[in-house]
């Protein structure tokens, strides 16, 4: 059975982009705040869902945190710390979550740095996983990086079938492995790096 549609905190990128909140890269990171609110000014997405229902995708915020949180420690067998999401709003990442009928059902947070991006984590109610969310999401989500990015990247655990099966359908490829990087009930397991162009030409 496929785990949850998450991800964990990576920086395995660092050899082809800086992180835009690492200390002595203030040009950079003044550029990635930039680049991350052009991105959430374009925000409030609203789609439906196979079965009907309405989403909104939206940036959320500081006074969005605890159920932000709480969804994070329902639904992810290896959560965010809130500290973790705290850390990512001062960094100017672009956070962003769906809603529906008020509620949050998912969250995704997203780095951008020196012309590419990288997908940190994207988190599904447990009980609306598998209907379609995190695909709908991430469609605007690449939509609106191709302004802003050359390349998305991402980390996905080797026995999450469901979500490799979703970013194989998106068009990423398997950039290599990192044997053993996420914790796991049998100990360890490895980490697939995944990469996609979103620019053509």
């Amino acid at each position: 059975m496929a785990g949850p549609v998450s991800f964990r905190p990576g920086c395995w990128l660092k050899s082809a982009f800086a992180i835009i909140s690492e200390p002595g890269s203030k040009l950079l990171s003044s550029k990635g705040a930039q680049l991350s609110k052009a991105i959430q000014n374009q925000l409030n997405r609203s789609f439906t869902l196979d079965d009907g229902s309405f989403c909104l995708l939206k940036n959320f915020g500081s006074q969005d945190l605890e159920p932000i949180y709480q969804l994070e420690q329902r639904s992810n067998p290896h959560p965010w710390s809130k500290r973790n999401f705290e850390d990512s709003l001062a960094s100017s990442h672009i956070c962003v979550g769906v809603e529906e009928e008020g509620r949050w059902i998912a969250h995704a947070v997203f780095s951008i740095a020196s012309g590419d991006a990288e997908l940190l984590l994207i988190t599904v109610d447990s009980a609306w996983q598998g209907r379609g969310v995190a695909r709908k999401a991430i469609k605007i989500m690449v939509e609106m990086l191709e302004d802003f990015a050359a390349e998305l990247f991402l980390e996905v655990r080797a026995s999450n079938s469901r979500a490799i099966k979703m970013y194989d359908q998106f068009g990423f490829n398997c950039l290599g492995v990192r044997p053993g990087y996420y914790p796991s009930a049998d100990g360890r397991e490895d980490a697939h790096i995944y990469g996609m162009s979103l620019r053509i030409g």
